[in-house]
């Protein structure tokens, strides 16, 4: 049987070429982020890219030593390649639809909903930096269909 576990992230783009690592939920409940500032974490409780269900993977955008992985996913524009390969070889291909800024607390409910097609959410933090909280004010969604 075929093992479709995502392992590479590549977005042409915006020059991302990332390794995937499988990454649930934290201490506080909250995705678990990638471990290293160039590498992306798909959240292995939910679907994987290219099954029917919304796949997310989050990254870095800036690391205290500088620029990470998904630095430049602002400029991520509708219909750009967003491509995952998995483990036996095969590649889910979305193409980016839409993005969207939140508040960085805010839950995105329909990040997780189970919707029936095949949907792949990228993210990250972004806006400014806000020292008391050690933290970006806003998180970046982008939402990509499966090609």
């Amino acid at each position: 049987m075929a093992d479709t576990t995502p392992v590479r992230l590549l977005i042409p783009g915006i020059a991302v070429d990332a390794v995937i690592e499988a990454r649930g939920l934290d201490g506080q409940r909250n995705l678990a982020t990638p471990r290293d500032s160039h590498e992306v974490a798909w959240f292995d409780q939910g679907p994987r890219p290219g099954q029917p269900g919304n796949s997310i993977i989050n990254g870095h955008v800036n690391w205290w030593t500088g620029s990470a992985v998904f630095e430049r996913m602002s400029e991520l524009r509708p219909g750009d390649e967003v491509i995952v390969v998995r483990k036996d070889g095969s590649r889910a291909s979305f193409r980016g639809s839409s993005s969207k800024s939140l508040p960085a607390p805010a839950r995105h409910a329909s990040a997780f909903a189970p919707p029936t097609a095949s949907t792949l959410t990228p993210l990250t933090r972004a806006g400014p930096w806000d020292l008391r909280s050690a933290s970006d004010t806003e998180r970046l969604l982008v939402s990509a269909t499966l090609a």
